[in-house]
Formats: structure tokens, C-alpha cells, sequence
């Protein structure tokens, strides 16, 4: 199907779109390798995700030679606004791994709410946004139908940013309560036989887990905040007219994510392999043990700073 006005607003340029294609398909490359070597599918969701990427900048880099294709465009569209919700997910459900680890008393919602409340908002903003996508691919250029469709994919994009900001302030008072031993509740108190197995040894995995979701739930943030900027002015507004907002904005952020998405498999491998094991401290269905003793005289407690990215530093103690 050809249009009749070029949805684009511009000519997508060609060496963007084949450094699109390289770049994610590296990632893909990548993700593959890690699931052969550590023999799981925990990089599965993003994988799913990388591909979607993939898939939209063929459809870009298809549109600079035929820049009125319907079919191109609504490729490209669907695809680029889909795919990061994969990423999410991966993002929601590392934290959710974390806080088993190191323990779900500084966590304000426990280990099952994180894949519940998160990941089924990330469901509901993929539903919302292929439903837009849709509509809007297969309405005229520029007519009321189209318009409607912006706006569901609209809301979809904010309902996932506002579900990725939520989850960025619960993941911040996470590690804030761990750092300063302020937890929400005590369910293991020192010098309980349940105590001496559950300070965390430490753990590269886990500081690199924590710091590339750190920087990951960041840079989807700025992804999401330009697409609502970007859809909310409009089709012919200006941020979607300039591809070079979508270059910085989408394309740079999405595809560091990808690649930093790979650092945050070792906390989930280090409780996939626990449960295997038997090792109920990291894995509970009742999330009744824990991995970290949470005890109201936190100064009673030994504790090795070295066995977590978010532990205060020795200095740090000695001048509190």
C-alpha cells in the first residue's frame, strides 16, 4: 500500500538504518552466545526484544528507498515501539532476583509483586501500543483514524513510563534501606540459627547485575519521556520530524540497553542455580526466608561491604 504524504516527515537516512541493523544484530549475536554458555533462557525476553528491534530498522532502512510504503513505515513504527517493552521486562524481573538476594525486608513490595505489578504493566503497554500501532498503520496519512491510533499508542508509552518511574523509586528506596540497614520489616533476627548462612558473600555478578540495571532503568526513562514528547505533538509536529531526536533519544539508548541487559543474567543464574540446589535461603515460594538478616539493631549485625554494590563503604561507617 502507498501513501499519499510521507509519514516521516523526512527521508530516513540509509547508513543509519544498516548501522541499526549491525549494531542489534551484535546484540543478538551476543544474547545468543550467553544463553549456550550458561545453558538457559534467561536472556530470553530481551533477546525477544533485540529482534523486534531489528525487524523495525529493516523496515526504516527499506523506507529510504521507498519512503511512502505503508507497510514499511507501519514496520518500522510497531516494531521500534514494541520491542524496548522486552527490555523492561528483563529490567523488572532483575530486581526482582536482587531483593531475594540481598533480602526482601528493605523492599517495600516482596519478590512476586515485582513480576506481578511491573511486568503485568508492561503487558498491558504492549497491548496498548500494538493496538495503536495498528490502527494508526492502517488509517489514511493524516486522517481523524490516524490520529486516534497515535493516541492509544500515546497512552500506551505513558502508562510504560509511568510503570518504569514507579519502579525506578522502588528499586532507589531498595537499595537506600539496604545501604543504611533500615528495614521495612524483621522476619530474621540476629543470632537466629537462620542468621549465619545469610549475609551474601561477595559477588561480581551481582554488583555488575545491580549496576547495569541501574543505568539500563535509566536510559529507558529517557527513551520513554522523548516518545511521549515525540507522539504528543503530534504526526507533523517537530521532534517527529527530525530524525536526529530519534537517532539520541531511541536508537542509542535502546541499543546500550541491549548490551548492558546482558550483565543483569548473574543475580537471576545465582537463584536459578540456589533452587536447583535445594537452597531455600535464595528461593522461598512463601518468601518467608530470606538472604540478608534484616534486624532492627542493625549495629549487632557483622557485615561485609564488600559483599554488595549498595553496602556503605568502611570510611562511610566510620564518620557515621
Amino acid at each position: 500500500m502507498q501513501l499519499e504524504v510521507n509519514p516521516y516527515g523526512y527521508i530516513p537516512t540509509e547508513w543509519l538504518g544498516i548501522l541499526g541493523i549491525i549494531l542489534f544484530s551484535l546484540a543478538l549475536i551476543a544474547e545468543i552466545v550467553q544463553i549456550v554458555m550458561i545453558r538457559d533462557l534467561l536472556p530470553l525476553v530481551p533477546l525477544i526484544g533485540t529482534v523486534g528491534e531489528i525487524v523495525g530498522w529493516i523496515g526504516r532502512l527499506y523506507s529510504h528507498s521507498h519512503v511512502f510504503s505503508n507497510n514499511s513505515f507501519l514496520t518500522n513504527f510497531i516494531a521500534l515501539c514494541i520491542a524496548p517493552v522486552f527490555y523492561t521486562a528483563q529490567i523488572y524481573t532483575t530486581l526482582q532476583y536482587l531483593v531475594r538476594i540481598y533480602g526482601p525486608d528493605f523492599s517495600w513490595l516482596s519478590p512476586k509483586l515485582y513480576t506481578i505489578v511491573f511486568v503485568g504493566s508492561d503487558i498491558i503497554s504492549l497491548i496498548v501500543q500494538a493496538i495503536g500501532g495498528a490502527i494508526a498503520g492502517s488509517a489514511d496519512q493524516g486522517s481523524s483514524t490516524m490520529k486516534l491510533g497515535g493516541n492509544i499508542t500515546l497512552a500506551g508509552i505513558c502508562f510504560q513510563l509511568l510503570s518504569v518511574m514507579c519502579f525506578f523509586i522502588f528499586g532507589l528506596d531498595f537499595a537506600s534501606r539496604y545501604r543504611k540497614h533500615k528495614p521495612y520489616r524483621t522476619t530474621v533476627v540476629a543470632g537466629s540459627p537462620e542468621a549465619s548462612d545469610l549475609n551474601p558473600e561477595p559477588s561480581k555478578s551481582r554488583k555488575v547485575g545491580y549496576q547495569t540495571l541501574f543505568i539500563s532503568t535509566v536510559l529507558v526513562l529517557i527513551r520513554s519521556i522523548y516518545r511521549v514528547i515525540e507522539l504528543g505533538d503530534g504526526w507533523d509536529g517537530y521532534v517527529i520530524s527530525h530524525e536526529v531526536y530519534f537517532a539520541v533519544f531511541d536508537f542509542i539508548p535502546m541499543f546500550i540497553t541491549a548490551l548492558l541487559l546482558l550483565g543483569t543474567v548473574g543475580p537471576m543464574l545465582e537463584v536459578r542455580r540456589g533452587a536447583k540446589r535445594g537452597d531455600d535461603s535464595l528461593v522461598n515460594a512463601n518468601d518467608t526466608q530470606f538472604t540478608y538478616v534484616s534486624s532492627v539493631n542493625s549495629k549487632e549485625l557483622s557485615r561485609n561491604p564488600s559483599s554488595n554494590p549498595m553496602a556503605p563503604t568502611i570510611d562511610e561507617e566510620k564518620q557515621v
